[in-house]
């Protein structure tokens, strides 16, 4: 387990919130933030960069991501909200939101299930409640 990686929406110690990340790495819905992402300051009355931390953990490009009391451009410390985070180098497969026998049974189009079951399957675009 790794403790306190940052994401958007995390605080700074100068009142400041992570405010861009890596979207293809989550962590509680949230994308996690690296050394580059920006950073909004109310106590230095800017934007600015994080700074590269000890790179423990880094994205797939090679940026470390940033981590609990790692510094900002202006020196602020970043805060993180979530106390420890698995990390894995391995992809995991997502599943599909929806059974492949629901589909079959439901358009009653003849469909052959097993095909439904051995095809990659793509994934619905997230809906957001209105």
């Amino acid at each position: 387990m790794i403790s306190g990686l940052i994401c958007v929406g995390d605080r700074t110690t100068h009142g400041g919130t992570v405010i861009t990340g890596d979207a293809t790495s989550i962590i509680g819905n949230r994308a996690m933030a690296r050394a580059g992402d920006m950073t909004i300051c109310p106590k230095c009355k800017g934007t600015f960069p994080i700074l590269a931390g000890n790179g423990i953990i880094t994205a797939p490009n090679g940026v470390p991501y940033a981590r609990h009391m790692d510094r900002t451009a202006c020196g602020a410390r970043l805060l993180a909200s979530q106390d420890s985070t698995l990390a894995s180098d391995m992809e995991t497969p997502v599943a599909p939101d929806f059974e492949p026998a629901g589909i079959a049974a439901v358009t009653g189009s003849g469909l052959c299930l097993d095909s439904l079951r051995s095809s990659p399957q793509p994934r619905p675009p997230a809906r957001r409640p209105s």
